[in-house]
Formats: C-alpha cells, sequence, structure tokens
C-alpha cells in the first residue's frame, strides 16, 4: 500500500505540472485540479501512514541501510 500510495501521489500530480509547463494548453486546468488535488492529499496520507507502519516494523533493517541516512536528510531538507 506504500508503494501504491506513492505512486498515486506521483500520477496525480503529473497531469498538472505538465500543464503548467506548456502541454495540453486546451484542456483547463481548474474542473479536474479539485479533484486531483484532493485524491493527491488522500494518497500522501496513505503512503506516510503505511510508511510510518513499515518503519515501525523494521527499524534495525532500515537503519542498518546504507541509504537510511541520507533518504532522511533529503526529507527533512525538503520539509
Amino acid at each position: 500500500m506504500h508503494n501504491r500510495g506513492v505512486a498515486d501521489l506521483i500520477g496525480s500530480t503529473i497531469r498538472p505540472h505538465l500543464r503548467l509547463t506548456g502541454a495540453w494548453r486546451w484542456l483547463p486546468l481548474a474542473p479536474p485540479g479539485l479533484v486531483l488535488a484532493r485524491s493527491s492529499a488522500s494518497w500522501l496520507s496513505l503512503a506516510v501512514v503505511f510508511g510510518f507502519l513499515l518503519f515501525i516494523l523494521l527499524v534495525k533493517e532500515y537503519v542498518a541501510a546504507g541509504l537510511f541516512v541520507p533518504g532522511m536528510v533529503v526529507i527533512a531538507t525538503r520539509a
């Protein structure tokens, strides 16, 4: 579910970003924007909840992995 939440979060934000960069100029941004914003928020919450549950269950494995600390640094600097 964590991967699904992240994938759908990214997928729901691609269309507005492409529209803002000039793709599909003929397609209005506002009507689907509300739906995409709400679905992005729900997928983000799903990804956060299941990511937290994964972290709780596998703390030692995540900390022992070489990418854990750099990943936390990236998350901390992006917030």
